[in-house]
């Protein structure tokens, strides 16, 4: 979340810029790293115009207010940083802002137990499928992986959204998970969101550079993680 100081930051900054007074809109402000991101995001989205990925990233962020597995992280930067990510290909996306604002709002239900009724009046129902399909638990109903990968390859904002989803728990997950959970989490990707990811380029081709993109990340840190495991087990 962010606080008073920074939102005050934020407005004085919207109402010189608002007034063309740019010689002091560049105003410095000690920050860390997680609010300077969300500040970023959030001019970024302005000038997209995407309204609805905005309230997204606002409305989240009253949510996910604690700590990640690190237990320093700020929970919602795991949201900015597949936000950052997802803005490197938001050319070849379809629905961009939709696979935005689904990125943001992705671990709602599960995690708060939003309904997906709530997350499509506000945000609409491409957005609420997509959030729908991202969700593996929900009140008390768990998919399986086959059911769960299989619907998420078969629509076009989820599979890009999963696909990120999954590049940055990998990234950070050497420090916080066990070696056998990353081992798992290996075997998963390469088992079922690869192969999804494969599916979804088929069956949606103008996302085709999208799809390549993630998968190549993917590939590439899984080399990687296999290359330190087998370093940690040889010293």
């Amino acid at each position: 979340m962010i606080d008073r100081k920074t939102k005050q930051f934020i407005a004085m900054r919207y109402w010189l810029l608002g007034r063309n007074y740019h010689e002091h809109a560049d105003l410095k402000m000690t920050t860390d790293k997680y609010t300077k991101q969300f500040i970023a995001m959030r001019y970024w989205l302005l000038g997209r115009n995407y309204y609805l990925a905005l309230d997204a990233l606002e409305y989240a962020a009253q949510l996910h207010t604690g700590k990640r597995k690190d237990g320093t992280t700020q929970e919602y930067f795991h949201q900015l940083s597949i936000g950052r990510y997802v803005k490197s290909i938001v050319t070849s996306l379809e629905h961009p802002e939709e696979t935005l604002t689904t990125v943001f709002l992705h671990d709602v239900p599960e995690d708060y137990g939003i309904g997906f009724e709530e997350i499509e009046a506000r945000f609409g129902v491409l957005v609420a499928q997509a959030v729908n399909l991202m969700t593996k638990k929900f009140r008390g109903y768990r998919k399986s992986d086959a059911e769960y990968y299989r619907e998420i390859a078969e629509n076009k904002i989820a599979s890009v959204t999963k696909g990120a989803d999954r590049i940055h728990n990998i990234q950070t997950m050497i420090d916080v998970f066990t070696y056998d959970k990353q081992k798992e989490y290996i075997e998963e990707t390469e088992t079922f969101v690869i192969p999804a990811l494969k599916a979804a380029r088929r069956r949606f081709p103008r996302q085709e550079p999208a799809y390549e993109n993630i998968q190549h990340v993917l590939i590439s840190q899984i080399e990687l993680l296999r290359a330190v495991h087998k370093a940690q087990v040889e010293a």
